[in-house]
């Protein structure tokens, strides 16, 4: 997997202020995607350049086009550049790669190998939410995968509402 770069050489102002109207995507009779859809977006349309990121789930992003929302009590916007690149930008400053303990110059968001961990705190070790970047595709869109994941240690993760439904259910701490 490529891992994530944060690009601060491109004009954020105007490659996240392009927004389109959003449109749903449904890959569950696509032959390319089917399985992905299937198996991983649970065959639910996914949103392409909606402006809001899911609080679970798959969103589709087109270059130019930028999405947002709340995790562990910070803004996060995350949008694809013109060169089909992620940038993450959290409470107003863009995420960059860094041999820091979070592995970012932010100490409250983590680089993992797919994405980012968005923590709590500056400890760094309550991380309820991952955005993983699934998949890079020849247009320059990304498909991101929002996992939400259960108290105490944040280990235990899921990507769809039915699955936090079920586990919830069951019993386990939220």
């Amino acid at each position: 997997m490529v891992f994530v770069r944060a690009l601060v050489s491109y004009s954020l102002i105007i490659v996240l202020s392009a927004r389109a109207s959003a449109n749903a995507m449904d890959f569950s009779s696509d032959p390319m995607t089917g399985t992905l859809g299937s198996t991983y977006c649970r065959n639910h349309p996914i949103q392409h350049d909606n402006p809001s990121i899911p609080w679970i789930g798959c969103f589709y992003l087109s270059a130019g086009h930028h999405a947002e929302g709340t995790f562990s009590s910070h803004h996060v916007e995350a949008g694809v550049d013109p060169t089909g690149s992620e940038i993450f930008i959290v409470d107003g400053t863009v995420v960059e790669a860094q041999t820091t303990e979070s592995h970012t110059n932010l100490p409250f968001v983590r680089l993992d190998p797919v994405g980012y961990e968005f923590c709590e705190d500056s400890t760094s070790t309550s991380c309820p939410t991952q955005i993983a970047v699934f998949s890079r595709d020849s247009d320059k869109s990304i498909l991101f995968l929002v996992s939400e994941c259960f108290r105490p240690k944040y280990q235990y993760c899921v990507t769809s509402q039915e699955e936090w439904d079920s586990e919830v259910s069951r019993g386990r701490p939220h």
